[in-house]
């Protein structure tokens, strides 16, 4: 296992990350899905950490909005198909924004993995996390 305390993100700089109130698991890169309180933190790319890595069993992401970003890069990179699996907590329909999940999942899938989505949902329109487990197949 490797931990590291950095944010992941599209390129090496410093992010903005907003919190909630103490004692709430509120935070994200997004103001209006974290809380009032913004701090700084460090970020990275995901893909210079897999470049350095001989092989990935798995990825594990819960990276409060951050994963469009991510996959993005990771997919510009080559590195996307490295890990054998990734499970990812995607945060859809965040801030009213447009769905983008269709093409997140064709990613994965132009790169050879199958998945497994769950999730649940009360009312239309509302934000959700969406926990993805992405597989390939030998």
């Amino acid at each position: 296992v490797d931990l590291r305390n950095i944010a992941l993100w599209d390129e090496e700089t410093e992010l903005s990350f907003f919190i909630g109130d103490p004692g709430t698991l509120l935070g994200s890169v997004h103001q209006q899905r974290g809380g009032a309180k913004e701090t700084k933190v460090k970020a990275t790319r995901l893909s210079g950490i897999l470049r350095d890595m001989p092989e990935v069993d798995l990825v594990k992401m819960d990276i409060e909005g951050a994963e469009i970003n991510v996959i993005k890069d990771l997919k510009e990179s080559g590195m996307l198909g490295k890990p054998r699996q990734y499970i990812i907590e995607y945060h859809h329909n965040m801030g009213g924004e447009r769905s983008k999940l269709s093409s997140f999942l064709k990613d994965f899938e132009d790169a050879g993995y199958n998945y497994l989505v769950r999730s649940f949902y009360t009312e239309t329109d509302n934000f959700q996390d969406i926990l993805i487990h992405f597989y390939k197949v030998d």
